[in-house]
């Protein structure tokens, strides 16, 4: 550091060179195809649900102490719980796939 207490090597690795490519990037980035992210949400959620079928058919007692977890609940904190988390994932999901219209 200099005595004025800035550093020279880190004002050059902070300022964003340009770099003047005649338009190269331009011309690429229009010829790419468009984003397919609609497709990778739904891949992403169709494997995390087949995922968590097979960990539960293959886990010893997964699915009992599931059944037995969820019979200890009364309905009534069930579907207090369900409910929000329900709504929040689908909120989740639309707010995703919006966002993946957009761009």
């Amino acid at each position: 550091m200099s005595a004025t207490g800035h550093d020279p090597i880190e004002e050059a690795l902070m300022r964003v060179p340009y770099v003047d490519d005649a338009g190269f990037t331009d011309r690429v980035m229009a010829r790419l195809p468009p984003s397919r992210r609609r497709l990778r949400v739904a891949i992403l959620l169709a494997s995390g649900g087949a995922a968590t079928t097979v960990a539960a058919l293959v886990l010893p007692g997964a699915a009992a102490a599931l059944a037995v977890a969820l019979a200890g609940l009364q309905a009534a904190t069930l579907a207090a719980w369900a409910v929000p988390l329900g709504l929040a994932a689908t909120a989740l999901l639309l707010g995703e796939m919006a966002r993946a219209e957009g761009e």
